[in-house]
């Protein structure tokens, strides 16, 4: 049997990191960019492929923007200081999964989009989301996780692809219809019955049941389009300001405080946003099982929860002393620990 750590002990051991690795980063790049030859190649610009690949032993600003997320900080970095926390404990974690996909796919499907309206594909993310006309890509970021709460993630895509056929035929590739004003439009209609009587039913024929949503996630959408039409929330207020200071933007808790004003907006769907939607680098959803779960596997401890489970409330101050090394990128720390878990990411 394994030995366990006690609490008190894993809160104040395993903190040392790997000063001056001349190891870690070199791993790091040659796995980030076998994942862009195989798996992304044909999306990108070759220029910045090629220049990325002959730069192994550059530094990390040789290794292209590409290496960058849409928050604009460098994912060799974060992962290469992760790697590195913990004596290097989580090192083979990311060697066996590589690196998280949902930050290359971000990108992608920008410099697609841009590509296609004559835009340079190699600019920042976060400029071509500023940049097009479209001013509500965070609204529909919100709206696919209320839809998707408390739904495994194939059933939460099918959710996804439901509610935005109902815009007007919108699809994953092609989601630009699905607006405030649309949700609004249909929340401010009344039908007429075949008898001649108004009945404000069209949220119910036009939106929930061809969506397949509840009534609470329903609620909470159209809660959340009014938010954008008062400007509560706006892609300008969530993206960050159109000067190309990337300092001068929206903090992770002046963010959390305004969505959690919007009904059926909890803490956990706040963290995935800043995670998932907005690439902020130290995201830690300590509500999140699948975190608990992980981080109680990788430094084998054991909490206050029943059967030994780390508990979200009487564990925290050791959840965030374990995760404290690897600041200021835990969102990538926790996305190693949904691997270690075996919990699928949204």
């Amino acid at each position: 049997r394994r030995k366990t750590t006690t609490a008190a002990a894993a809160a104040t051991t395993n903190k040392n990191y790997i000063e001056n690795d001349q190891n870690t980063k070199p791993i790091i790049r040659n796995m980030l960019i076998s994942y862009i030859q195989n798996n992304h190649k044909s999306d990108i610009n070759t220029n910045l492929l090629d220049a990325a690949t002959s730069s192994l032993q550059s530094s990390k600003e040789e290794v292209g923007g590409y290496m960058k997320t849409m928050d604009g900080w460098c994912l060799l970095e974060g992962l290469t200081h992760i790697a590195s926390a913990h004596d290097g404990k989580l090192r083979p974690i990311i060697e066996q999964h590589g690196p998280p996909p949902f930050y290359f796919d971000a990108k992608l499907s920008s410099c697609r989009h841009q590509r296609s309206v004559g835009v340079d594909a190699d600019s920042n993310s976060r400029d071509i989301l500023k940049d097009n006309k479209d001013t509500f890509q965070t609204f529909r970021s919100l709206c696919r996780i209320i839809a998707g709460q408390q739904l495994a993630g194939s059933a939460a895509k099918a959710i996804w692809a439901r509610l935005l056929r109902v815009a007007n035929g919108a699809t994953p590739d092609n989601p630009y219809n699905l607006t405030p004003n649309f949700i609004l439009s249909i929340a401010e209609e009344t039908t007429t019955t075949t008898n001649g009587k108004e009945d404000g039913d069209a949220i119910e024929t036009k939106l929930r049941k061809p969506a397949g949503l509840s009534n609470a996630k329903v609620k909470s959408i159209i809660d959340l389009a009014r938010h954008y039409e008062r400007g509560d929330l706006s892609d300008h207020f969530l993206l960050g300001n159109d000067d190309g200071d990337r300092n001068n933007k929206t903090d992770d808790e002046t963010i959390r405080t305004r969505l959690l004003q919007v009904k059926g907006l909890g803490p956990r769907s706040c963290d995935m946003f800043l995670l998932f939607h907005l690439h902020r680098s130290n995201v830690l959803p300590l509500g999140d099982l699948g975190v608990r779960k992980g981080t109680g596997k990788l430094f084998d401890v054991k909490g206050k929860g029943r059967n030994g489970a780390l508990c979200e409330k009487k564990d925290s101050e050791l959840l965030k002393s374990l995760h404290e090394p690897f600041a200021p990128f835990q969102s990538l720390s926790t996305y190693y620990m949904w691997r270690i878990a075996d919990t699928v990411a949204f």
